[in-house]
């Protein structure tokens, strides 16, 4: 009697029992445009910006776009949002440490791994959990390979002169949907 193996394991079947359990089974998260308003109010409330630094979401940077992408003090900060593919962003994130001097991965709550911390300490990226109304930072990130290199981008966001504060208003009036 021959058995029926799968054809590839998931990333699940690779971590221990217990994250097994903790995670969905199917992908139950909010879109990903809605972990925007509660990044960026963890932003706020962190002290990493304030209500006159510079952003933009989706922000142009040569053939890829930056989730969030803010400036303050001269410095640049970006941000990538994903709910359940963590690889796709710590893979972002990394490429945005060569312009920004701090590249964060914000992942929600629900969908975090120990592989996924793992992968962005390895990658030299933050990790920013996402949950409903707020961030938590739960690993900072590394110098970047390149300091002071934002050149396309902090000049994308000079010249859109969008304020953090204007970009929540936005957010808001977008009516994006609520976090479960």
């Amino acid at each position: 009697m021959s058995t029926v193996r799968p054809r590839a394991l998931p990333a699940t079947a690779l971590e221990g029992p217990t994250q097994r359990l903790a995670r969905p089974t199917c992908r139950s998260g909010p879109p990903e445009a809605a972990l925007l308003r509660p990044t960026i109010r963890g932003l706020l409330r962190l002290g990493r910006v304030n209500q006159m630094s510079l952003a933009g979401t989706e922000m142009p940077w040569h053939q890829k776009r930056v989730d969030l992408a803010v400036m303050w003090d001269r410095q640049t900060l970006a941000v990538e949002l994903k709910v359940d593919n963590w690889r796709r962003a710590v893979e972002q994130a990394y490429i945005n440490r060569w312009y920004a001097d701090e590249s964060w991965v914000g992942l929600w709550h629900a969908y975090l791994t120990p592989a996924a911390v793992r992968a962005a300490s390895d990658a030299g990226v933050g990790v920013l959990v996402v949950t409903r109304g707020t961030i938590y930072p739960l690993q900072s990130p590394s110098r970047p390979p390149r300091p002071n290199v934002g050149g396309d981008l902090s000049e994308t966001l000079r010249a859109r002169g969008v304020r953090v504060r204007d970009l929540l208003g936005e957010v808001r009036r977008r009516g994006l949907p609520a976090l479960a």
